[in-house]
């Protein structure tokens, strides 16, 4: 349960040096990730009514949040620069909606929807 807030105090540091709020949520992420891994653990200790089927697919979400974004914006980009005569566009509106359908998904599991 440690490696995720540790895992968040440089990109923290870092982020807040050089004033860029824009991806804060990676941190946010990462403390959502411990906390899963925390239900998971309290719930094995009996301390929490809560399933610790919960706490892992909270961190699952939470990874492919991180991917969708790292394939939403990094990937084009890469791709673009990468392989010439590739012209890869970046798609705006998919991206969003794949964001925001990933949030939707992680709201869903969170507040256990389809149980």
């Amino acid at each position: 349960m440690a490696f995720p807030p540790a895992a968040a105090i440089i990109p923290a540091r870092d982020l807040a040096a050089e004033g860029n709020r824009r991806k804060y949520f990676f941190v946010v992420l990462l403390l959502l990730m411990s906390a899963a891994v925390l239900t998971v653990h309290q719930n094995q200790l009996g301390a929490i009514r809560f399933s610790g089927w919960l706490g892992i697919k909270i961190a699952l979400d939470a990874v492919l949040f991180i991917m969708s974004v790292m394939v939403c914006r990094v990937m084009p980009m890469f791709t673009h620069n990468g392989v010439p005569g590739a012209d890869a566009a970046s798609r705006p509106v998919v991206g969003k909606a794949a964001l925001g359908l990933t949030l939707a998904l992680l709201a869903a599991d969170t507040l256990q929807f389809g149980r």
